[in-house]
């Protein structure tokens, strides 16, 4: 459950986030009090911004890998990642596997 300061919604990393391989990892952002106004303007509320990432650090804001199927994320902003907000990837040797992630209601990048 979030509950982060009115005026203190954004997260700034500082380095890549770790990646997600377990399944059943659910960020519910859409938690976070006053998230209910779905305006271009309001929502998603919690934002995770890369700006402060060291010049060409590889590596997406979140990476999703094989193992990580039923996770969820939801109501959530990324902002200024060195390369993708969000990627999947699978591991190459299990071709078969495929990663089941619902992303929803997130913006991915900035809103114009």
């Amino acid at each position: 459950m979030f509950n982060l300061k009115a005026n203190e919604t954004v997260i700034y990393t500082i380095s890549a986030l770790p990646p997600v391989t377990n399944g059943r990892v659910h960020i519910d952002a859409s938690t976070q009090p006053g998230y209910g106004a779905r305006t271009a303007e309001t929502a998603p509320i919690v934002t995770v911004d890369g700006a402060n990432h060291p010049p060409g650090e590889a590596g997406a804001g979140l990476q999703i890998l094989a193992g990580a199927a039923g996770s969820v994320l939801r109501g959530l902003r990324l902002r200024n990642m060195q390369g993708f907000g969000v990627s999947w990837r699978r591991i190459a040797s299990c071709w078969r596997t495929t990663v089941r992630v619902a992303l929803i209601e997130c913006v991915l990048g900035a809103i114009l």
